[in-house]
């Protein structure tokens, strides 16, 4: 059946271009597509581990991930999520995350130090993601055996490497995720791993080090994952706008920011009443769409590739299918928002660590908020749940770090570094992941 949608999709998008293609798509996601709960439960029984793919700096990801968990625990014929494994937190306060997600009172304090240490100058200080910490707490004072587990993912050189101190980098972001991961699946854990596409989807990540003549490549967790254990591990992206290094790129107009692809699937989405909708992407013509168009690889960048001495990763050949398994899209993105910055988050220590990242440019807690829409244009309308006070503090000396991002990872002198160190990168025995006794 599918191989005949193929040839009825193709023959669409070849007769009558743009209007053809949109009809192909919103044809696929009616035939094929399912309730997206229904979609991850069905997922959870043939797979140990399913990757959700968010869009930083937006409430509406984290907020879906808060139902998904919810509605998924409240099914009778689910087999249960025994861990969730989260991007924005250190391995390093993986005892905090325990405590937290087994406390019989809710516990702001850790789970906004938990925030506090995730790769970034100002921590994670949104508020929805600080709600699927609790969501997990939520579900666990429901459960009275086999508790959920918080699984913090980031490698706790991080933490020093953000603050500006000494550290030793054994491996990677992507390379810890893959080792705490792994032992998760040999534990037969049902894992729901929660984090950026950049980490999720099955891809290598290349940063351009134009005085070497040759890209700083690696490899996302979701690639890794694949490799040791394709029938086990399934990638979704969670819908939304086009990514760029600081979030959605805004436009004119009442769509907000730049679609993904040239909006065509959106308009499929549309076509389809916008109803909330999951389904894989190896149906056609979703399966025929070019990775490097779909995430609007520039042109300058696939013909440098050209030349294979320079190990370019990008290339006009790799397709939408060769590094997401599938798409659930749950509302418009021009409904999204940018996320709520708490207020409490920013306590007196931690703006004083911020001004010691940002070498005394930002100092106080309004100062850190404005930053942050100023970095992220998507934080233009961003809400702030607590009024935050107006105070000054005293200027910190310290250097500027900035997260390593994804795609594009750390920047120029930072990559050079890493390409020189690479020969005295020593392996790492990670403890392995802890396996909840109780399984539901």
């Amino acid at each position: 059946m599918k191989n005949l949608f193929l040839m009825t999709a193709l023959a669409l998008m070849g007769a009558t271009g743009a209007n053809a293609q949109v009809d192909a798509f919103a044809s696929a996601i009616s035939a094929y597509g399912q309730d997206p709960v229904d979609y991850v439960a069905d997922k959870f029984k043939t797979h140990y581990v399913v990757s959700l793919g968010e869009d930083h700096w937006i409430k509406d990801h984290p907020l879906f991930v808060c139902e998904l968990l919810k509605a998924l625990e409240a099914r009778t014929d689910s087999v249960g999520v025994h861990i969730l494994a989260f991007e924005f937190g250190n391995s390093a306060d993986q005892r905090l995350a325990d405590t937290l997600a087994t406390s019989p009172v809710w516990r702001e304090d850790l789970a906004i130090k938990i925030l506090q240490h995730a790769p970034d100058t100002y921590g994670n200080p949104y508020l929805e993601q600080m709600n699927v910490l609790k969501t997990v707490w939520e579900i666990n004072r429901g459960r009275a055996n086999g508790k959920m587990q918080i699984l913090l993912l980031d490698p706790p050189y991080m933490i020093p490497y953000m603050n500006g101190e000494p550290y030793t980098a054994a491996y990677d972001r992507d390379e810890s995720m893959r080792n705490l991961l792994r032992s998760c699946i040999l534990g037969r854990n049902r894992v729901l791993f929660y984090a950026g596409l950049g980490h999720t989807r099955k891809m290598v990540n290349g940063s351009w080090l134009s005085d070497y003549n040759i890209y700083y490549n690696h490899a996302s967790a979701g690639l890794l994952l694949d490799r040791l254990y394709p029938d086990l591990v399934f990638s979704i992206k969670l819908w939304g706008g086009l990514m760029g290094s600081n979030g959605y790129n805004p436009v004119e107009g009442p769509e907000k920011w730049e679609r993904v692809y040239n909006g065509d699937i959106d308009r499929a989405f549309a076509a389809n009443g916008n109803r909330p909708v999951a389904f894989d992407v190896d149906i056609a013509p979703f399966s025929e769409i070019p990775a490097a168009q779909f995430y609007k690889i520039s042109q300058a960048t696939l013909d440098r590739g050209v030349d294979k001495r320079v190990g370019s990763p990008y290339n006009s050949a790799e397709r939408l299918a060769d590094n997401i398994d599938g798409i659930i899209f749950f509302k418009p993105v021009e409904e999204f928002s940018g996320a709520t910055v708490y207020g409490k988050f920013f306590d007196d220590g931690f703006v004083e660590l911020v001004g010691k990242r940002t070498e005394g440019r930002v100092n106080t807690r309004r100062e850190i908020f404005e930053s942050i829409k100023t970095n992220h244009p998507i934080m233009n309308e961003s809400p702030l749940s607590i009024q935050v006070a107006m105070t000054t503090r005293t200027r910190a000396k310290g250097r500027m770090f900035s997260l390593p991002r994804s795609p594009g990872g750390m920047r120029s002198a930072r990559l050079k570094s890493a390409a020189k160190a690479a020969n005295h990168i020593q392996p790492l025995i990670q403890t392995p992941c802890p396996s909840w006794p109780e399984k539901r």
